[in-house]
């Protein structure tokens, strides 16, 4: 186990699910950490803030995805191609290969801006930084 990454998509995916609202995982970045990302319809990796990170190379994404009614589920995992920004393809990754390795040749970082995991304490902290003024 360890930290990932969330990946949502809106571009098409090759089996014809339909990607919105799904939450990807992914470990295609270094240094995984909870960031979110997402692929535009436009063929874009951005990450939470909107940022373009112009990524060239490949991101694995997957998820375990609940199929009909009951409990059955089906494993996805998908492989997309980036070249200079720009999305070129996602393939359904069916059998990994032991002897390939995918990933990113490079990507471009932003500082991140920070959001408050709980609300009542952000406004609680902020009362307080008022008072103490």
């Amino acid at each position: 186990m360890g930290l990932f990454d969330t990946v949502t998509c809106e571009a098409p995916l090759p089996d014809g699910l339909n990607p919105i609202g799904i939450m990807f995982q992914t470990k295609s970045f270094p240094f995984p950490c909870m960031l979110d990302y997402r692929i535009s319809r436009g063929g874009r990796l951005l990450d939470r803030d909107g940022n373009d990170i112009q990524a060239h190379g490949y991101i694995c994404f997957y998820a375990d995805i609940p199929v009909g009614a009951g409990r059955r589920r089906s494993w996805r995992e998908y492989r997309a191609r980036f070249e200079k920004g720009r999305l070129v393809d996602i393939e359904r990754v069916k059998r990994r290969p032991l002897d390939q390795y995918y990933g990113l040749a490079s990507f471009k970082w932003f500082r991140l801006v920070p959001r408050p995991l709980n609300v009542r304490r952000a406004l609680r902290r902020s009362k307080r930084d008022k008072a103490e003024i």
